[in-house]
């Protein structure tokens, strides 16, 4: 845009806000707009390539499960506005709205200067977008609408939103403990061309893809036993519209679907420590809703091959289980850990790699495990030892297990001069080993040995930062 143009957007902002109607919300202290953001950017070398390659040491499949110290750069920046209705006085009721961007390098490469005018360049995402109204007219009702990051709590050295992350787009009400909510998945795995997502629609004689809708129901509940243990439920319904074709004797014909979730997790607030926790979850999924993969737990993300014969996952389910620790209430340093554990399995008669149509193939049979620690040892205000270490497996269909262990040293200054867990900005050091088994190198099964070749040890120094804000305006 040239300063003309400039000059009259500007000129526009100003006269839609002279010429506005006045403000029927009255002036009050929890008006007004806030801000916020998360990031994380830094630079790596590879002493024995000589060049920097922005990728990570975990197994394919397994996005940052198994440790998140090469993860690349990436930026969310949020901003919201609270207030109440006009009739505030006596009513509790306060509304908030939020919009959040998300950027991040399509290379996994720096994000420093890229721009989206290329493939390899920047992504930019709108993960959330929504209104929401809390405490409507003195009740313990709340109402959102919109995008929205709909999830619970994450294994924050995995990066991992585990049991109950439910992300996308539609409306939700909670009432005191339980809540409910429909949220509609239609533009999941775009890039997908097979079931459940897409199928061939044949159009005057010509077969073209076509997007099936998914429609998610979440219901939960939270139990408090006692000031120490709590016990939530969850449980999901997922029905996709029947993908038809216009010629009923196509092959491409696939009926409506359905899926199903159950889950329990539990919450124990550790005796003595204030901000210590251990939280353990488990949850079974069926037919449709036996996702998810890549690092994701979204139930949304349907695994493994169709059954070809009757179009459908009938056969199709998941189980998974996860432990988390958190002690962060001493002096001198703080320890998290986590175990997790998923088998998914897709519809098709094979557990090896199975047909789906079009002549694509895909694992029909998956196994997870990792376990892994971070201990933060406070040795000043200002600079923490981070040691880690992370053993992972994955094996795909019926081919042996791929495995990693990674270890990592982390010297980090902390400006912000915090005795905790989660002070922030940190100046990091990162120096990471993984040692690879035999069937993972030899098939580059990591998105580092995709970048060097095979390798039994990988071996990464990098300096990174970390950092996040909310602060009202």
């Amino acid at each position: 845009m040239g300063f003309k143009q400039w000059t009259l957007f500007f000129l526009l902002i100003f006269c839609t806000k002279a010429w506005a109607q006045p403000n029927q919300y009255p002036e009050d202290p929890r008006q007004g707009f806030y801000m916020g953001m998360y990031a994380r950017v830094g630079v790596n070398w590879l002493f024995q390539h000589q060049r920097s390659i922005g990728r990570n040491f975990n197994l394919n499949g397994m996005g940052s499960i198994g440790g998140r110290n090469e993860e690349g750069d990436y930026l969310e920046l949020y901003t919201g506005y609270t207030f109440q209705p006009l009739k505030s006085k006596g009513d509790s009721t306060i509304i908030h709205t939020r919009i959040r961007l998300s950027a991040f390098s399509l290379s996994s490469q720096l994000i420093g200067f890229g721009t989206t005018n290329s493939p390899t360049g920047l992504g930019f995402s709108l993960p959330e977008f929504h209104v929401e109204a809390r405490n409507i007219a003195n009740t313990p009702w709340d109402l959102w609408l919109g995008a929205i990051f709909y999830r619970g709590e994450d294994i924050h050295m995995a990066d991992h939103f585990y049991f109950d992350d439910h992300t996308g787009q539609g409306v939700g009400a909670r009432y005191k403990n339980s809540s409910l909510s429909a949220m509609f998945i239609a533009n999941t795995d775009t890039t997908s061309t097979v079931p459940p997502y897409f199928f061939t629609n044949v159009v005057n004689g010509f077969p073209v893809l076509e997007l099936r809708q998914r429609l998610v129901l979440i219901a939960e509940h939270e139990l408090q036993l006692n000031d120490h243990h709590r016990l939530k439920g969850m449980l999901e319904y997922h029905q996709l519209a029947e993908a038809g074709s216009s010629e009923e004797d196509s092959v491409e014909n696939y009926p409506s679907d359905w899926g199903g979730v159950l889950g329990l997790k539990h919450f124990w607030k550790i005796p003595g420590m204030k901000n210590s926790f251990n939280n353990t979850a488990i949850r079974y999924g069926a037919r449709i809703a036996n996702g998810g993969d890549g690092g994701f737990s979204r139930t949304y993300l349907t695994y493994g091959a169709p059954n070809l014969t009757t179009g459908d996952f009938r056969k199709a389910y998941s189980l998974s289980f996860i432990n988390r620790l958190l002690l962060d209430d001493a002096e001198d340093w703080s320890l998290e850990a986590y175990a997790l554990y998923t088998y998914s399995r897709g519809a098709a008669d094979t557990l090896g790699e199975s047909p789906t149509y079009r002549g694509r193939v895909t694992y029909n049979q998956k196994r997870e495990f990792a376990i892994g620690g971070r201990y933060t040892y406070y040795v000043t205000d200002y600079f923490h030892l981070l040691t880690e270490s992370n053993f992972a497996l994955r094996k795909d269909g019926l081919q042996d297990p791929a495995t990693v262990f990674k270890i990592g040293i982390t010297p980090t200054l902390v400006p912000f001069a915090g005795r905790s867990y989660w002070s922030r900005p940190h100046f990091r050091l990162v120096t990471s080993l993984a040692f690879y088994n035999q069937f993972a190198r030899e098939n580059l099964y990591s998105p580092y040995l995709q970048a060097v070749g095979e390798t039994a040890v990988g071996f990464y120094l990098g300096f990174k930062t970390e950092w996040w804000l909310n602060a009202p305006w």
